[in-house]
C-alpha cells in the first residue's frame, strides 16, 4: 500500500512538471510575438481624417492701411496698391493673380463687378492696376470694423483637410439686395428732385473750349468729360446740365461756376489747384445741386489764401448735397454761408454732406453761417 502511494505521488508530480513547461513554453511564445509586433508606419493624416487635398496659401501677406481706404458707393471702398502688379482688363476680366484677405482669411469672390461689390458686397473685391475695390465680408464699414485687410500675389503648395461634403440637399437663403437711390439723398432730393441733363443730349469733351461751350449752352445736355484739361479761372454752368468724368478726368486749375442757376449734377469729376477761385462755387440763389464722387485737391505748399475753398456755397443758394466726394490737401475745405452780415441766407443754405472724406483740411469741413438747417452724416475726417 505504502509503494503505491508512493508511485501515485510520483505521477501527479510528472503530470505538474509537465503542465508547468507547456504553460511556460506557451507564455514565452505570447511574449516573443508581442516583442515582434510593429505599428503600421502608414498612420497619416487621411487614415484618420479623410483624404487631402492641396490649395495654396500667399508667401506673403502685405498690410493695408484702412486709413487709405476710401468709399467707392454702396459697399464698395476702394485702395490703392503697387501700380507695378498687372490686374483685371475690360478684355481679360479674370488676368489679376492678387488674393484679398479679411483677419488673415481669404475672401473667396475676386474679379467681381463694380455694381455687385457696391451693391451685394459680402467680400466681393476686384484687382485694377493700381487698386482693389472691395467690400466686407460682412457689409460692414471697413475703416471703422477693427477688421485688418491684406493682400498677396505668388504661392506656395500646402496641404489641408478636404472639406466635408455638402448636404444631399442644401439651404439656400435668400440674398436680399439694397436698392440703392438712382438720385442725390437729402436736400437736392427735396422740394423736386436735381436730376440734371436728364433727357437732353449726350456728349463727349476733351478739350476747355468745348466745356465751356457745353457748359453754358441754354439747352439740357449730359456732358461726358474725357482725360484732363488744364487751363485757369472758372467755367459758368448753365442750368439743367449733368457733368460725368470719365475715367480719371481732370479739371486741372479750372474750377465751375454756379450763379442763378439750378438742377445742376457733377459726378465722377477730379477737380485740382484752381488757383485764385473754388474748385466749385454755388452762389447767388443757385439751387438743386448734387455733387457725388468728385475729389477736390490743392495743396498746402502755399499759403493759405493762393488757392480759395474746394466747394463754396453763398449767397442764398439751397437744396444742395454733396455725396461720396473726397477733399484733401486744403487750407479751406467747404463754406456754407457767405458770414453773419449775410442775413438774406437766413432760411436757405439748406445743404447735405454724406459719406465724405476729408484728408488733411486746416479748416471748413464745413463751415456753417446762418444755414437753415444741415445734414452731415458719415463724414470720415484725417487730420
Amino acid at each position: 500500500m505504502k509503494i503505491q502511494n508512493n508511485v501515485a505521488v510520483k505521477i501527479l508530480t510528472s503530470l505538474f512538471l509537465m503542465f508547468a513547461i507547456l504553460s511556460f513554453t506557451q507564455c514565452k511564445k505570447s511574449n516573443n510575438e508581442d516583442a515582434g509586433f510593429s505599428a503600421p508606419t502608414d498612420l497619416s493624416l487621411s487614415s484618420t481624417l479623410g483624404s487631402t487635398t492641396t490649395s495654396s496659401l500667399p508667401t506673403t501677406l502685405i498690410a493695408l492701411n484702412r486709413l487709405e481706404f476710401s468709399s467707392d458707393g454702396g459697399y464698395a471702398y476702394i485702395v490703392k496698391i503697387n501700380a507695378n502688379l498687372v490686374g483685371d482688363t475690360p478684355t481679360q476680366p479674370t488676368l489679376s493673380t492678387v488674393r484679398f484677405f479679411e483677419n488673415g482669411i481669404e475672401l473667396k469672390l475676386p474679379h467681381s463687378l463694380h455694381l455687385d461689390i457696391r451693391t451685394l458686397g459680402k467680400g466681393r473685391f476686384s484687382h485694377k492696376t493700381g487698386s482693389i475695390r472691395f467690400s466686407a465680408s460682412n457689409n460692414t464699414n471697413p475703416i471703422k470694423n477693427g477688421k485688418k485687410y491684406s493682400y498677396s500675389v505668388g504661392s506656395i503648395p500646402v496641404a489641408t483637410i478636404a472639406p466635408a461634403p455638402l448636404p444631399a440637399t442644401p439651404i439656400v437663403t435668400p440674398i436680399v439686395v439694397p436698392v440703392l437711390p438712382s438720385g442725390p439723398v437729402g436736400y437736392a432730393a427735396m422740394n423736386g428732385m436735381t436730376k440734371g441733363g436728364e433727357g437732353g443730349q449726350t456728349i463727349t469733351v476733351s478739350t476747355l473750349e468745348a466745356l465751356k461751350t457745353a457748359a453754358g449752352s441754354s439747352s439740357p445736355l449730359i456732358i461726358k468729360i474725357s482725360g484732363t484739361i488744364t487751363g485757369i479761372g472758372m467755367i459758368t454752368v448753365n442750368s439743367n446740365k449733368t457733368i460725368i468724368g470719365l475715367s480719371g478726368a481732370t479739371l486741372n486749375g479750372v474750377g465751375l461756376s454756379m450763379y442763378t442757376v439750378n438742377n445742376i449734377i457733377v459726378k465722377n469729376l477730379k477737380i485740382n489747384k484752381v488757383i485764385g477761385a473754388d474748385g466749385i462755387t454755388i452762389k447767388e440763389s443757385t439751387h438743386h445741386i448734387w455733387i457725388d464722387h468728385c475729389e477736390f485737391t490743392n495743396d498746402l505748399n502755399n499759403g493759405g489764401d493762393y488757392y480759395d475753398g474746394l466747394v463754396d456755397i453763398t449767397k442764398e443758394s439751397d437744396y444742395v448735397t454733396i455725396s461720396w466726394s473726397k477733399f484733401t490737401n486744403a487750407f479751406k475745405a467747404v463754406l456754407i454761408g457767405g458770414g453773419n452780415t449775410s442775413t438774406s441766407d437766413i432760411g436757405k443754405l439748406r445743404v447735405t454732406l454724406h459719406n465724405n472724406y476729408f484728408l488733411n483740411c486746416i479748416e471748413r469741413g464745413p463751415s456753417y453761417q446762418l444755414s437753415s438747417g444741415a445734414h452731415l452724416i458719415n463724414n470720415y475726417y484725417h487730420q
